[in-house]
């Protein structure tokens, strides 16, 4: 099984492959799911925040 952090980030990537204007949902999702992880524990959302920077994505 792969780590979330893993499948994320092969996500992201993908989605950041998209034409701009296709791209927001997507990004919007990926915040969402970034706050709501907040309670999960396990460094979920520290590294879901870390991933979202290296796209220029902040929280």
């Amino acid at each position: 099984m792969k780590k979330p952090k893993i499948l994320y980030a092969q996500a992201l990537k993908y989605v950041w492959e998209l034409p701009e204007s296709k791209r927001k949902i997507y990004v919007d999702r990926f915040l969402d799911v970034c706050n709501k992880s907040e309670n999960v524990g396990w460094g979920v959302r520290d590294d879901m925040v870390m991933l979202l920077a290296e796209y220029g994505l902040n929280d």
